[in-house]
């Protein structure tokens, strides 16, 4: 066999072995990349209750964070369903009040994203 072709066949063997490797790298490592979140907002503000809504780029689940403080206080329930659009409506709020809120995605290998403060005020009820 000439030195070309031994050279040859080294190479491609070498190329080989590094695409497994690189492969099994990422397989072991997996995504450490948290999702992106964006278009936070709310909407449909009433008495007593708001929706708030954002985008992730890439599959997460959906959390809100809320209070009258950056406190926060409270935080709703983990909806785990996977989905780039994501909405949740917040209930029993207090009338005529300033709310703080936070946003919170995690994707399938658990990183997580948290937003950003944002606020909105309920709806005072006029007599």
């Amino acid at each position: 066999m000439n030195k070309h072709l031994k050279y040859c066949i080294w190479l491609i063997l070498f190329m080989i072995f590094m695409l497994t490797a690189c492969k099994k790298h990422k397989d072991i490592t997996g995504d450490t990349t948290p999702p992106v979140i964006s278009n936070v907002e709310f909407s449909n503000v009433t008495t007593s209750s708001a929706k708030i809504a954002w985008d992730t780029d890439e599959l997460s689940t959906t959390q809100v964070e809320y209070g009258t403080s950056t406190n926060y206080g409270t935080e709703t329930a983990e909806d785990i369903n996977m989905t780039t659009k994501h909405s949740v409506i917040l209930n029993n709020l207090l009338q005529a009040t300033d709310y703080n809120y936070r946003v919170k995605s995690k994707d399938y290998d658990s990183n997580t994203s948290i937003s950003a403060n944002y606020t909105f005020s309920t709806v005072e009820i006029m007599n």
